[in-house]
């Protein structure tokens, strides 16, 4: 791309601005777009959370799977916190969910997320996947928890 840094962040405000003029920021899909864009390309993630947090009446998966996935490897454990209040609100993880936190849990080197993780996979009907059981050995080694990789 020609556009120099600079050019890009301008354009992704530009962007915010014309979604909240049309009203179109109070749909799902494009808060969560704009989530995405604050996180991965301005890397600007109290303004992505903050635009999350408005979403407060259409918070669906995908929504709480892309702020879970902005914070993951920024600040982990707030990923996790987060994961669990998408359990607060009884909405069910799927794959992309799962995925995104399991790797917050490899970013706090702490068997104890993991575990919880773990036991919620299964539950969620996951425990066969082999790209999550994946993720699940890769957190437990990062982790020094070798043992339980072997589960």
């Amino acid at each position: 791309s020609d556009l120099v840094p600079d050019e890009v962040s301008k354009c992704c405000l530009q962007l915010h601005s014309l979604t909240v003029k049309s009203g179109l920021v109070s749909q799902t899909e494009v808060a969560t777009a704009l989530v995405k864009v604050y996180s991965e390309v301005l890397g600007e993630f109290n303004e992505c959370y903050k635009l999350f947090m408005e979403m407060s009446h259409g918070r669906d998966i995908v929504a709480w799977t892309g702020i879970i996935t902005a914070f993951a490897v920024y600040d982990p454990e707030r990923a996790i916190l987060l994961f669990g209040q998408l359990r607060d609100e009884n909405l069910s993880p799927d794959w992309y969910t799962f995925s995104s936190v399991l790797k917050a849990c490899a970013g706090l080197v702490t068997a104890r997320h993991a575990l919880t993780i773990h036991a919620q996979v299964i539950k969620g009907g996951f425990g066969a996947d082999t790209v999550l059981n994946n993720s699940l050995i890769h957190a437990y080694a990062k982790c020094g928890s070798l043992d339980l990789c072997k589960r």
